[in-house]
Protein backbone atom coordinates (compact mmCIF):
# COMPACT_ATOMS: atom_id res chain seq x y z
CA UNK A 1 0.00 0.00 0.00
CA UNK A 2 2.71 2.48 1.04
CA UNK A 3 4.85 1.40 -1.89
CA UNK A 4 2.02 2.02 -4.36
CA UNK A 5 1.35 5.41 -2.80
CA UNK A 6 5.02 6.38 -3.05
CA UNK A 7 5.15 5.25 -6.68
CA UNK A 8 2.02 7.26 -7.49
CA UNK A 9 3.51 10.38 -5.88
CA UNK A 10 6.74 9.94 -7.83
CA UNK A 11 4.72 9.47 -11.02
CA UNK A 12 2.70 12.62 -10.37
CA UNK A 13 5.89 14.63 -9.79
CA UNK A 14 7.49 13.35 -12.97
CA UNK A 15 4.40 13.88 -15.14
CA UNK A 16 3.86 17.36 -13.68
CA UNK A 17 7.46 18.29 -14.43
CA UNK A 18 7.07 17.10 -18.02
CA UNK A 19 3.75 18.89 -18.38
CA UNK A 20 5.16 22.25 -17.26
CA UNK A 21 8.26 21.85 -19.42
CA UNK A 22 6.19 20.87 -22.47
CA UNK A 23 3.94 23.92 -22.09
CA UNK A 24 6.83 26.37 -22.50
CA UNK A 25 9.20 24.28 -24.60
CA UNK A 26 10.45 26.21 -27.61
CA UNK A 27 9.45 29.64 -26.25
CA UNK A 28 12.01 32.37 -25.58
CA UNK A 29 10.42 33.63 -22.35
CA UNK A 30 9.55 30.22 -20.92
CA UNK A 31 7.93 30.28 -17.48
CA UNK A 32 7.72 34.09 -17.66
CA UNK A 33 4.52 33.60 -19.67
CA UNK A 34 2.86 32.20 -16.52
CA UNK A 35 2.49 35.73 -15.13
CA UNK A 36 3.07 37.82 -18.27
CA UNK A 37 -0.11 36.55 -19.95
CA UNK A 38 -2.53 37.60 -17.14
CA UNK A 39 -0.64 40.90 -16.73
CA UNK A 40 -1.17 41.71 -20.41
CA UNK A 41 -4.83 40.69 -20.22
CA UNK A 42 -5.38 42.78 -17.09
CA UNK A 43 -3.73 45.77 -18.78
CA UNK A 44 -5.96 45.37 -21.82
CA UNK A 45 -9.17 45.05 -19.81
CA UNK A 46 -8.19 47.96 -17.57
CA UNK A 47 -7.56 50.13 -20.64
CA UNK A 48 -10.98 49.40 -22.09
CA UNK A 49 -13.08 49.30 -18.93
CA UNK A 50 -11.45 52.16 -17.02
CA UNK A 51 -10.49 54.50 -19.85
CA UNK A 52 -12.69 53.68 -22.86
CA UNK A 53 -15.94 52.72 -21.10
CA UNK A 54 -15.17 54.89 -18.04
CA UNK A 55 -16.06 52.08 -15.63
CA UNK A 56 -15.68 52.97 -11.96
CA UNK A 57 -15.30 50.77 -8.88
CA UNK A 58 -15.64 52.47 -5.54
CA UNK A 59 -13.36 50.03 -3.73
CA UNK A 60 -10.59 50.51 -6.33
CA UNK A 61 -10.80 54.16 -7.41
CA UNK A 62 -7.49 54.49 -9.31
CA UNK A 63 -6.79 52.84 -12.65
CA UNK A 64 -3.78 51.07 -11.16
CA UNK A 65 -5.70 49.54 -8.24
CA UNK A 66 -8.50 48.62 -10.65
CA UNK A 67 -5.95 46.87 -12.84
CA UNK A 68 -4.58 44.94 -9.85
CA UNK A 69 -8.13 43.86 -8.91
CA UNK A 70 -8.74 42.65 -12.48
CA UNK A 71 -5.41 40.81 -12.48
CA UNK A 72 -6.36 38.94 -9.29
CA UNK A 73 -9.65 37.87 -10.87
CA UNK A 74 -8.03 36.77 -14.12
CA UNK A 75 -5.53 34.62 -12.21
CA UNK A 76 -8.31 32.61 -10.59
CA UNK A 77 -10.35 32.44 -13.81
CA UNK A 78 -7.29 31.28 -15.75
CA UNK A 79 -6.56 28.55 -13.21
CA UNK A 80 -10.12 27.18 -13.31
CA UNK A 81 -10.33 27.25 -17.11
CA UNK A 82 -6.92 25.60 -17.42
CA UNK A 83 -8.09 22.76 -15.16
CA UNK A 84 -11.44 22.38 -16.94
CA UNK A 85 -10.02 22.59 -20.45
CA UNK A 86 -7.06 20.26 -20.01
CA UNK A 87 -8.93 18.04 -17.58
CA UNK A 88 -11.39 17.07 -20.31
CA UNK A 89 -8.62 15.85 -22.59
CA UNK A 90 -6.01 14.57 -20.13
CA UNK A 91 -7.05 10.92 -20.51
CA UNK A 92 -7.30 11.08 -24.30
CA UNK A 93 -3.96 12.86 -24.63
CA UNK A 94 -2.31 10.08 -22.62
CA UNK A 95 -4.04 7.19 -24.36
CA UNK A 96 -0.70 5.39 -24.79
CA UNK A 97 -0.39 5.26 -20.98
CA UNK A 98 -4.06 4.51 -20.33
CA UNK A 99 -3.82 1.32 -22.40
CA UNK A 100 -1.28 -0.03 -19.93
CA UNK A 101 -3.18 -2.05 -17.36
CA UNK A 102 -0.79 -1.16 -14.52
CA UNK A 103 -0.97 2.61 -15.08
CA UNK A 104 -2.89 4.51 -12.34
CA UNK A 105 -5.12 6.66 -14.57
CA UNK A 106 -6.50 8.64 -11.65
CA UNK A 107 -3.23 10.58 -11.35
CA UNK A 108 -3.71 12.33 -14.71
CA UNK A 109 -6.28 14.88 -13.42
CA UNK A 110 -4.07 15.40 -10.36
CA UNK A 111 -1.20 16.36 -12.67
CA UNK A 112 -3.45 18.86 -14.46
CA UNK A 113 -4.43 20.55 -11.19
CA UNK A 114 -0.87 20.70 -9.84
CA UNK A 115 0.46 22.07 -13.13
CA UNK A 116 -2.24 24.76 -13.21
CA UNK A 117 -1.63 25.46 -9.52
CA UNK A 118 2.08 26.01 -10.20
CA UNK A 119 1.22 28.68 -12.76
CA UNK A 120 -1.25 30.25 -10.34
CA UNK A 121 1.48 30.44 -7.69
CA UNK A 122 3.89 32.08 -10.15
CA UNK A 123 1.16 34.52 -11.16
CA UNK A 124 0.53 35.53 -7.54
CA UNK A 125 4.02 36.97 -7.22
CA UNK A 126 3.43 39.93 -9.58
CA UNK A 127 0.07 40.53 -7.85
CA UNK A 128 1.83 40.97 -4.50
CA UNK A 129 4.59 43.10 -6.03
CA UNK A 130 2.15 45.38 -7.89
CA UNK A 131 0.02 45.80 -4.79
CA UNK A 132 2.99 46.96 -2.69
CA UNK A 133 4.20 49.07 -5.58
CA UNK A 134 0.91 50.93 -5.26
CA UNK A 135 1.92 51.93 -1.72
CA UNK A 136 0.57 49.09 0.43
CA UNK A 137 2.59 48.01 3.46
CA UNK A 138 3.63 44.32 3.72
CA UNK A 139 1.19 42.44 5.94
CA UNK A 140 1.05 39.07 7.70
CA UNK A 141 -2.29 38.47 5.97
CA UNK A 142 -0.40 37.02 2.98
CA UNK A 143 0.06 33.86 5.05
CA UNK A 144 -3.70 33.33 4.70
CA UNK A 145 -3.50 32.89 0.92
CA UNK A 146 -3.09 29.08 1.07
CA UNK A 147 -6.22 28.86 3.23
CA UNK A 148 -8.17 30.93 0.70
CA UNK A 149 -6.95 28.89 -2.27
CA UNK A 150 -7.27 25.41 -0.72
CA UNK A 151 -11.06 25.09 -1.31
CA UNK A 152 -10.60 26.07 -4.96
CA UNK A 153 -7.85 23.49 -5.46
CA UNK A 154 -10.00 20.74 -3.92
CA UNK A 155 -13.00 21.75 -6.04
CA UNK A 156 -10.83 21.88 -9.16
CA UNK A 157 -9.53 18.38 -8.48
CA UNK A 158 -13.10 17.10 -8.30
CA UNK A 159 -13.97 18.89 -11.54
CA UNK A 160 -10.83 17.51 -13.19
CA UNK A 161 -11.70 13.91 -12.25
CA UNK A 162 -15.28 14.40 -13.39
CA UNK A 163 -14.30 16.17 -16.60
CA UNK A 164 -11.61 13.63 -17.43
CA UNK A 165 -14.03 10.72 -17.11
CA UNK A 166 -16.87 12.37 -19.04
CA UNK A 167 -14.57 13.87 -21.68
CA UNK A 168 -13.67 10.41 -22.94
CA UNK A 169 -17.30 9.56 -23.72
CA UNK A 170 -18.71 13.00 -24.59
CA UNK A 171 -16.29 14.81 -26.91
CA UNK A 172 -18.79 17.67 -27.37
CA UNK A 173 -17.95 18.94 -23.88
CA UNK A 174 -14.74 20.50 -25.18
CA UNK A 175 -16.78 22.59 -27.62
CA UNK A 176 -18.72 24.10 -24.73
CA UNK A 177 -15.57 25.37 -22.99
CA UNK A 178 -15.45 28.81 -24.71
CA UNK A 179 -19.04 29.55 -23.65
CA UNK A 180 -18.43 28.30 -20.12
CA UNK A 181 -15.26 30.36 -19.91
CA UNK A 182 -17.07 33.57 -20.89
CA UNK A 183 -19.94 32.80 -18.52
CA UNK A 184 -17.55 32.31 -15.59
CA UNK A 185 -15.65 35.45 -16.59
CA UNK A 186 -18.58 37.85 -16.76
CA UNK A 187 -20.65 36.29 -13.97
CA UNK A 188 -17.89 36.74 -11.43
CA UNK A 189 -16.68 39.91 -9.68
CA UNK A 190 -13.64 40.37 -11.92
CA UNK A 191 -14.54 43.64 -13.65
CA UNK A 192 -17.20 44.89 -11.25
CA UNK A 193 -18.49 44.45 -7.70
CA UNK A 194 -20.86 41.63 -6.84
CA UNK A 195 -23.74 43.99 -6.07
CA UNK A 196 -23.42 45.67 -9.47
CA UNK A 197 -25.39 42.86 -11.11
CA UNK A 198 -29.21 43.02 -11.26
CA UNK A 199 -30.98 41.01 -8.57
CA UNK A 200 -32.01 38.44 -11.18
CA UNK A 201 -28.38 37.43 -11.78
CA UNK A 202 -27.16 37.63 -8.19
CA UNK A 203 -27.78 33.90 -7.48
CA UNK A 204 -25.72 32.97 -10.56
CA UNK A 205 -22.76 34.93 -9.23
CA UNK A 206 -23.10 33.37 -5.79
CA UNK A 207 -22.90 29.82 -7.16
CA UNK A 208 -20.00 30.74 -9.43
CA UNK A 209 -16.97 28.87 -7.97
CA UNK A 210 -14.71 31.81 -8.85
CA UNK A 211 -16.59 34.52 -6.96
CA UNK A 212 -15.69 33.75 -3.34
CA UNK A 213 -12.03 32.98 -4.11
CA UNK A 214 -11.49 36.19 -6.08
CA UNK A 215 -12.97 38.24 -3.25
CA UNK A 216 -10.88 36.34 -0.68
CA UNK A 217 -7.63 37.03 -2.56
CA UNK A 218 -8.49 40.73 -2.85
CA UNK A 219 -9.33 40.88 0.86
CA UNK A 220 -5.98 39.33 1.79
CA UNK A 221 -3.65 41.05 -0.68
CA UNK A 222 -5.28 44.39 -1.45
CA UNK A 223 -7.36 45.16 1.64
CA UNK A 224 -5.01 43.37 4.06
CA UNK A 225 -7.83 41.78 5.99
CA UNK A 226 -8.91 38.18 6.67
CA UNK A 227 -11.32 36.62 4.18
CA UNK A 228 -14.77 35.31 5.05
CA UNK A 229 -13.70 32.06 6.73
CA UNK A 230 -17.28 30.90 7.36
CA UNK A 231 -18.03 31.11 3.63
CA UNK A 232 -14.70 29.45 2.78
CA UNK A 233 -15.45 26.62 5.21
CA UNK A 234 -18.78 25.95 3.52
CA UNK A 235 -17.05 26.16 0.14
CA UNK A 236 -14.48 23.58 1.33
CA UNK A 237 -17.18 21.16 2.47
CA UNK A 238 -18.90 21.39 -0.91
CA UNK A 239 -15.54 21.03 -2.64
CA UNK A 240 -14.71 17.88 -0.67
CA UNK A 241 -18.08 16.38 -1.55
CA UNK A 242 -17.55 17.19 -5.24
CA UNK A 243 -14.00 15.84 -5.17
CA UNK A 244 -15.22 12.56 -3.66
CA UNK A 245 -18.03 12.32 -6.21
CA UNK A 246 -15.71 13.17 -9.09
CA UNK A 247 -13.24 10.50 -8.02
CA UNK A 248 -16.01 7.91 -7.66
CA UNK A 249 -17.32 8.70 -11.15
CA UNK A 250 -13.79 8.47 -12.57
CA UNK A 251 -13.16 5.11 -10.92
CA UNK A 252 -16.46 3.78 -12.27
CA UNK A 253 -16.11 5.01 -15.84
CA UNK A 254 -12.40 4.31 -16.28
CA UNK A 255 -13.18 0.63 -16.86
CA UNK A 256 -14.41 1.51 -20.35
CA UNK A 257 -11.69 4.01 -21.30
CA UNK A 258 -9.60 1.52 -23.25
CA UNK A 259 -12.59 0.41 -25.33
CA UNK A 260 -13.55 3.99 -26.24
CA UNK A 261 -9.99 5.15 -26.90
Amino acid sequence: MLRNTRQSIELVIELTKRDIQAKYRGTYLGIVWAFLAPVLMATLFTLFFAHVFKARWEQFPSSFSYGIAIYAGLLVHGFVMDVLGRGLSCVMSHSHLVRKLVFPMQVLPVVVVISAGFQLFIGLLPLIVMNYWSGAVPSWHLMLLPMALAPLVVLSLGLAWLGASLGVYFRDLSQAMPFLGNALLFLSPIFYARDALPDLFQPLMLINPITLIVEAIRDIVMKQMPPDFSALSLYLLIALALAGSGYAVFQTLKKGFVDVL
